[in-house]
């Protein structure tokens, strides 16, 4: 089985009968599961699929994220970004190079609780 082939069958096996569990899809375990089944696809052929590649197309998401956040940077103004599950961990880190935004953890918003969905201070991600 090819490095590619093994990687995404790791990444299949770890989250099965998971991936459907918001708790799970917003976990530091699961972003680390997806960078890693990625990695060999950024290694072996990204600069073959030169725009349509894995790198280019999340570099032009989070692009148009980022533009859109500075255009309304300083007024005071809430963004809600939704993405899919996969590209998350890639938008994650480059928001929080930011310093001009707050991240808001969802995992308050997923649960049953309902006195957890005020926003605490520990679920804000700096």
């Amino acid at each position: 089985m090819g490095c590619a082939s093994q990687s995404a069958k790791t990444f299949s096996d770890a989250v099965k009968g998971r991936s459907d569990d918001p708790l799970f899809i917003h976990s530091e375990a699961y972003d680390k599961l997806v960078s890693q089944s990625h990695a060999p696809y950024l290694e072996y052929f990204d600069a073959d699929l030169d725009t349509g590649s894995w790198a280019a197309t999340n570099s032009a998401a989070v692009g148009k994220v980022m533009t859109l956040l500075d255009s309304v940077s300083d007024k005071g103004k809430r963004v809600l970004v939704i993405s899919d599950a996969s590209r998350k961990y890639w938008l994650l880190r480059e928001l929080t190079k930011r310093n001009d935004i707050t991240i808001i953890d969802p995992i308050p918003f997923f649960t049953n609780n309902q006195a957890s969905r005020n926003i605490h201070p520990d679920h804000i991600r700096d």
